[in-house]
């Protein structure tokens, strides 16, 4: 650009567009008096006024508000589809149109509102015509340029215009930046020389295989890629090891058909390098690496695929990039493909963390002696910590590896004191709060955090802790407070944990029989019973003696429940005595019983799961007289719940449940038994009985209409979200057949 055209447009940006602004604005117009809805209608769709021009090769747009042409803003566009606005002084941001402000489309009702009407069609015509010249080729103006969209939405195609030409861009910006990370990171250093040795030896432990080839005779042999007749090799045993005959390596035998071998490791490198600025850096890389095994290549076969390079500086930060390797072939740093950190091994020569935050960790010595963590979590979490660093030179490997799976997230559980007496010795004992030899045993057993905590509570608590009990504890992964509870008892641990194994050869899960037991102790307190007696804390069979707590429980709770209802519903027991004569009825197969009062329903309802135990309704309408609740059971047990029924007077039923409020299938088998029974308690009824039923079937009806007119349905089951009123006239219905064949004559 000339000096002369660099002049030009700072002078357009500057005075000329301002200059046109202020010399078109529209004429201020005095309202009219209208009605409100008319005048809030008019200034919606008039509340913002537009003209455009054209100049220097620009569309320029100015906006001013509402009849009295206040001043809103000046916006131009250049043909390239770069734009800039400003609400007000000489200055030009890039912002769009809409930040003008817009109102454009409301998407809760889905309709469009307009709210940038050109001032004079002429002004939309040279918008058009701006456009269609400049982008007229683009597809989204296609409207504009074939006649389908009206000039008036000349402003929904400056705001097309403006995203997708910004659309573009952003990807084509993206794409760039992609292409810069993809070339940074596959410039990363080579491998070290000695990798390839490290995995074979180290990380998939030298292992090799024979595979017996049947239709041949013959082992292809992994060790030295040979092949081994079946008859010098007769004492080769399936999965089993055997040495070559060839090399005198260990082989694995395989038998079964399979022609390979294939494992697969995390790993990770760290290497120096230069961050995409320029400065010293090192470098994380993980990798998941596969060996395959097969008879016909020495030594298998490896195989790395990067996942993760993490950037860590040299400036005393931590971690400051991570980018993820996408599909194998380029790089992002956004973790689209979901890597996530996992136990993995690292290769030993660690020297390129040299002037890192995470050069005082260790990390060498624990990659040499081909310690498997989650590497990634111990840098991230406690990069900063100097524990970290003691407890790996301590060969303290199950707790480092427990730190970095964050079986324990907050460090003060491992470690007591950092500094010895002369600040700056770090003492095993200070920091483990263990004496000497109990240090020296936690580090014998390679104990992790469950271990220390046992260890702990031995020195605080006096007990002799047998490494088979410590072991055993520690393997249940529970904690000397998850046991409290017994130990408060006068349990000792050794007792505990044999208590504990009787209970899991019985059935019972490693978890579950830890929190059965706490929860036995204390539904056993709650009943007041003496827990310090044997019997009471170590049952014979704990499911069953909870299971059998767990009942006596509910039946206090049922108890107090229908003791309350007692109390607020009385007169249900003088309903229930009253009407037993006439409801109560047995053929020798089946019976119908009449519950003696509110305990009784309760009972019923906690046993077979459904509404009526919690229900006052149902207590309204017994006291009211409007219905009974009422027991079928089978004859041989008329103790044990079958169906419970709500029957109206007279003998109709309305409800038919058992277990879980549904309906049996066995419900054809009852429908038969109390056509009978309804039958045998009609004839019984008197006269004030028909007369309390036609009532009831009055409030019935009522009672479908007003479920019908608010709309309820069922929330939950398996007739989840049908009209309860349709679902209970149809249940009425089939129940009662007399009554579904007047409604049929009727209608």
């Amino acid at each position: 650009m000339s000096d002369n055209q660099a002049e030009r447009t700072e002078k357009f940006s500057r005075a000329e567009a301002w200059a046109w602004f202020y010399s078109s604005a529209p004429e201020s117009k005095k309202r009219r008096k209208k009605s409100a809805k008319a005048e809030e209608e008019e200034e919606d769709k008039r509340s913002f006024r537009l003209r455009f021009y054209v100049m220097e090769g620009r569309l320029l747009a100015g906006m001013w508000q509402g009849m009295s042409a206040k001043p809103v803003g000046l916006y131009y566009m250049t043909p390239s589809g770069e734009y800039y606005a400003t609400k007000d002084g000489m200055e030009f941001d890039r912002l769009k149109l809409e930040y003008l402000p817009l109102g454009q489309y409301d998407y809760y009702g889905g309709t469009y509102k307009n709210r940038y009407l050109p001032e004079d069609p002429a002004d939309a015509d040279v918008a058009a015509e701006w456009l269609v010249k400049h982008f007229g080729g683009a597809w989204w103006m296609d409207g504009l340029r074939n006649g389908r969209i009206g000039r008036d939405r000349v402003t929904d195609c400056i705001s097309d215009t403006e995203r997708y030409i910004s659309g573009a861009k952003r990807r084509e910006s993206r794409e760039r930046r992609l292409q810069r990370i993809s070339e940074y990171c596959n410039g990363a250093p080579q491998l070290p020389d000695g990798m390839d040795g490290w995995l074979r030896s180290g990380v998939f432990g030298g292992r090799e295989f024979a595979f017996l080839d049947r239709e041949r005779g013959v082992y292809r042999c992994s060790a030295c890629g040979g092949e081994h007749p079946v008859s010098q090799c007769q004492s080769w045993r399936a999965n089993r090891d055997a040495v070559c005959p060839e090399t005198g390596r260990t082989v694995t035998v395989r038998k079964g058909g399979k022609e390979q071998e294939r494992a697969r490791e995390r790993v990770m490198v760290i290497q120096s390098y230069t961050d995409m600025k320029g400065r010293s850096c090192a470098v994380a890389r993980h990798f998941t690496a596969e060996s395959v095994w097969d008879g016909h290549r020495c030594g298998g076969t490896l195989h790395l695929w990067p996942e993760v390079m993490l950037i860590l500086p040299r400036d005393g930060t931590a971690c400051r990039e991570i980018f993820y390797c996408q599909g194998g072939a380029w790089w992002s740093d956004r973790n689209t493909c979901g890597y996530q950190a996992g136990n993995g091994y690292c290769y030993p020569d660690t020297e390129a963390l040299r002037g890192t935050v995470y050069s005082g960790m260790g990390l060498s010595v624990a990659a040499d002696r081909l310690w498997k963590m989650n590497w990634n979590c111990l840098m991230r979490d406690y990069h900063k910590d100097p524990r970290v660093e003691y407890l790996i030179k301590g060969g303290f490997r199950r707790l480092v590896v427990d730190l970095a799976d964050h079986t324990v997230h907050a460090g003060t559980v491992f470690f007591r004191s950092l500094d010895g007496e002369d600040g700056n010795r770090v003492r095993a004992t200070d920091m483990l709060g263990l004496s000497g030899q109990a240090v020296a045993r936690l580090r014998q057993h390679d104990g992790g955090v469950f271990h220390l905590s046992w260890l702990r509570a031995a020195e605080r608590c006096g007990w002799k802790l047998s490494d088979a009990v410590w072991n055993y504890l520690a393997s249940m992964k529970v904690r000397p407070n998850d046991l409290a509870f017994a130990f408060d008892r006068g349990l000792t641990p050794e007792k505990a944990a044999n208590y504990l194994e009787s209970q899991i050869r019985r059935g019972m899960s490693r978890s579950d029989a830890v929190i059965t037991w706490r929860d036995t102790v204390d539904m056993g307190q709650k009943l007041h019973l003496d827990m310090t007696l044997d019997m009471n804390l170590r049952p014979r069979d704990l499911k069953a003696r909870h299971d059998a707590l767990t009942d006596i429980l509910q039946q206090q709770r049922d108890a107090l429940a229908a003791e309350e209802m007692e109390r607020q519903f009385p007169e249900v027991r003088q309903v229930c005595d009253r009407i037993r004569a006439v409801y109560e009825y047995s053929d020798g197969v089946h019976t119908v019983i009449v519950p003696r009062g509110v305990a009784d329903i309760v009972r019923e309802g906690r046993l077979l799961s459904h509404c009526v135990a919690s229900n006052e309704r149902y207590m309204d309408r017994i006291a009211d007289g409007e219905s009974y609740i009422l027991f079928l059971r089978r004859a041989e047990a008329p103790d044990t719940p079958w169906y419970t029924m709500e029957v109206e007077p007279g003998g109709k039923i309305r409800q038919l449940r058992t277990l879980g409020d549904t309906q049996g299938p066995d419900r054809e088998e009852a429908k038969s038994f109390l056509r009978v029974w309804a039958r045998v308690v009609h004839d019984r009824c008197d006269r004030v009985e028909l007369q309390a039923a036609e009532v009831s079937r009055e409030k019935r009806l009522r009672e479908f209409e007003a479920l019908r007119a608010g709309g309820n349905i069922i929330r939950r089951g398996l007739l989840a979200g049908k009209p309860l009123a349709e679902v209970l006239e149809a249940d009425f219905a089939e129940l009662n057949t007399e009554e579904r064949e007047r409604k049929e004559n009727v209608s």
